[in-house]
């Protein structure tokens, strides 16, 4: 609510790379109306770049599953695992 002008100034990769060097991953449904999948896509491509360039690439993860828009997937709760368990 603080940032609204500055928002729509930066892409979501460019947003996700204020989290790095910490853990980040995405989830994208498949079925979600609300996002548009090739979008996401490039933009989880750009945000790996961020951890990649910081030789943390594991730390970041781009997540689809067939689901809507809901958090579906094991592999995010494995993810979480091994981030925590660095």
């Amino acid at each position: 609510m603080l940032f609204r002008s500055q928002t729509t100034a930066f892409s979501d990769a460019d947003i996700a790379s204020l989290v790095a060097p910490r853990a980040f991953a995405v989830e994208a449904g498949m079925r979600d109306g609300a996002v548009d999948q090739e979008a996401a896509r490039r933009e989880g491509q750009r945000a790996a770049a961020h951890y990649q360039q910081l030789g943390v690439a594991a730390r970041f993860e781009f997540i689809e599953h067939a689901e809507g828009h809901v958090a579906a997937t094991r592999r995010a709760f494995e993810f979480l695992g091994e981030q925590l368990a660095d």
